[in-house]
């Protein structure tokens, strides 16, 4: 792609390999370079792993998605997973998708996958430009654990039918209750479609990832994505996995998947609880 106005919008996804796990391509991006403190890991999963051993704490709140890997049906987890939570070490099973809400302060870990059926994602969504934590002195002998002290912690994801393009499970999800002004959504693509028709602008940042869906390789990318920037209208073709970034007032759209030779996963992070369009005309 030529260098051009809106190029810096259109940022190579930055696969590399997991250093969680075995070593299969992972998406490791952070917000940070382009003026939003978050970050996210998105994992795929293949088999029994601890994500992490130690317990920790941190000063920022962070989400970790746990979703079914398949995208024709990403409400079918396939996995069971064992969280601890809190210095008790108390234990939550997972067993369909799933939020964990880490609040600030909130000791976790360790994260888990006792079982691996199907390939799960493991999108890990933080709110700071870098992940810097304390361990902790778990105290899970000493302490007993009552009831379900940390429930709270985990939603239920919502995995709705998607109300634009084929009735797929997709993921939508308000972080605002959760003291965070932002929204995320997954949204699996099998075919050729226009996603969006118009060009619009909000006063808001977005972004949108562009991944494979092979769990052994999300850099497996077989689609042909046209989409258009700017007032002018300029036109970029995404054939790679790709992250656009969307700025307060970038006009942009339409947003074409012209050929989908293989699924591809949409994720959608826009920093709104409610997507909001101010229409814009572009010149003839």
């Amino acid at each position: 792609m030529s260098a051009s106005k809106y190029a810096r919008h259109v940022i190579p996804a930055p696969i590399q390999t997991s250093q969680r796990g075995p070593p299969h391509p992972s998406l490791q991006f952070s917000a940070a370079p382009y003026g939003v403190n978050v970050s996210w890991i998105f994992v795929p999963v293949l088999e029994p792993i601890v994500m992490h051993e130690v317990p920790i704490k941190h000063d920022f709140t962070q989400f970790l998605f746990f979703l079914g890997g398949d995208p024709r049906n990403i409400g079918e987890l396939g996995a069971e997973i064992e969280v601890s939570l809190g210095e008790e070490g108390e234990k939550h099973t997972v067993k369909e998708p799933s939020i964990l809400h880490i609040s600030p302060g909130l000791v976790h870990c360790p994260i888990n996958y006792k079982k691996v059926e199907k390939p799960p994602i493991h999108l890990d969504m933080y709110f700071a430009p870098e992940y810097i934590y304390t361990e902790v002195k778990s105290q899970a002998a000493k302490i007993p654990t009552q009831g379900s002290k940390y429930a709270k912690h985990l939603i239920r994801a919502p995995i709705v039918t998607a109300q634009q393009g084929p009735p797929l499970p997709v993921l939508r999800f308000f972080a605002a209750p959760y003291g965070v002004n932002a929204t995320i959504m997954v949204v699996p693509v099998l075919a050729p479609r226009l996603m969006e028709e118009k060009p619009h602008k909000h006063d808001f940042h977005q972004f949108l990832c562009f991944l494979g869906t092979d769990p052994l390789n999300i850099g497996d990318f077989d689609a042909e994505i046209e989409v258009w920037l700017g007032e002018e209208g300029e036109k970029y073709t995404i054939t790679t996995p790709t992250i656009l970034s969307y700025p307060p007032g970038t006009v942009h759209n339409p947003l074409n998947y012209k050929r989908v030779g293989k699924p591809v996963f949409h994720m959608d992070i826009y920093f709104a609880n409610e997507y909001v369009k101010i229409p814009v005309t572009r010149p003839a």
